[in-house]
């Protein structure tokens, strides 16, 4: 059997839809066992659901009583070119194209996208999540410059409000990080139980990483 078989590609057609989003999510959902992540867009998309579930992880929930409560969520990139922020919803995007690599466990990415003020990039995800280690989970950008001479910023954060059907499991109880280092300290509210997640970021083949942050979203300041 060829690798090429055990790759699952989401478009032939080079175009982006929003019609079969949550769709799309479900199929390109990578797991291993303990944990694992919805596919979602690193960089959001109206109407999206992301969601990163833990084996054993429960909380109470309304008209279910309990489900897996969805944990703070690792992926969220806000990548702005010239001012403008990256999202498939803005601008115009020229290519378009996802694979799920069953065979090394990885989601891959390639998007060629018009800025609205006409720049042109492209963008490669890949992410994955570890089998060595269950509680390891990675991801990685690379933007190219098609047309575009300027400053490009990269902000990087862990979501630690995640909410399910606008159901919020989750108590901060601390926080901190460094110059490229975050994590987060949260419990559960009703199960009690407590989860520490810890992010790191690293910037390679950038002239200038002073642009490239990290920080919290939807958590209370630090």
């Amino acid at each position: 059997m060829n690798e090429t078989d055990w790759v699952v590609i989401e478009t032939t057609t080079k175009e982006f839809s929003p019609t079969q989003l949550h769709h799309k999510e479900t199929i390109f959902t990578l797991s291993n066992g303990y944990l694992g992540t919805r596919g979602t867009f690193e960089e959001d998309y109206p109407g999206s659901c992301p969601a990163t579930l833990i084996n054993g992880v429960y909380d109470d929930a309304p008209l279910v009583e309990t489900e897996l409560a969805n944990c703070p969520d690792w992926l969220p990139l806000v990548i702005m070119i010239g001012g403008d922020r990256f999202r498939l919803d803005r601008g115009e995007v020229l290519s378009y194209q996802r694979w799920l690599n069953l065979h090394r466990g990885t989601l891959s990415r390639s998007v060629r996208w018009r800025s609205p003020a006409g720049h042109t990039l492209d963008l490669h995800f890949e992410r994955f999540v570890s089998l060595a280690d269950q509680h390891v989970l990675a991801l990685r950008c690379q933007i190219i410059s098609i047309d575009f001479a300027g400053s490009v910023e990269v902000h990087a954060s862990i979501h630690g409000y995640p909410d399910t059907n606008g159901w919020l499991h989750w108590d901060w109880l601390d926080q901190s990080g460094t110059d490229d280092s975050i994590w987060l300290h949260v419990r559960s509210r009703h199960s009690k139980l407590e989860l520490g997640t810890s992010a790191r970021l690293t910037v390679q083949g950038a002239e200038d990483a002073r642009s490239s942050t990290m920080g919290f979203q939807g958590c209370q300041p630090w």
